[in-house]
């Protein structure tokens, strides 16, 4: 992934990613930062989504609790990411 993110993409996913880790009791995540790399380069919207929407399929979160804490815009991503699509988002 590039350098050039800004500080605030950074952190975005950042926080994504210690988020959908907290929520998970096993280390699923390992090697995903790689893989999203890969697939997403340097869009950190995309990675946030996809650090999030599996902890929602699990149904370990919610998505109220995603846009509680991520905000609109990234909790219809992780929507429209996830098998199990809502109609409130």
């Amino acid at each position: 992934m590039s350098t050039n993110l800004s500080e605030d993409e950074k952190l975005l996913m950042n926080r994504a990613k210690s988020f959908a880790k907290s929520v998970h009791e096993e280390d699923l995540y390992g090697q995903l930062s790689h893989i999203f790399d890969d697939i997403y380069g340097d869009e950190p919207k995309l990675h946030a989504a996809a650090w999030l929407h599996s902890a929602v399929e699990s149904n370990q979160v919610t998505l109220e609790q995603v846009w509680l804490t991520f905000g609109d815009e990234l909790t219809q991503m992780v929507d429209a990411l996830s098998t199990t699509r809502s109609d409130c988002f």
